[in-house]
């Protein structure tokens, strides 16, 4: 996956789960 891709991908999964994408982005970048 490519870095955005990644990104959205993180942030869906934290929709599944119900928790902040805060700490995935961070870490990301």
């Amino acid at each position: 996956l490519a870095d955005g891709q990644k990104v959205n991908y993180e942030i869906d999964q934290d929709r599944r789960t119900g928790k902040s994408s805060a700490g995935n982005l961070s870490k990301v970048k």
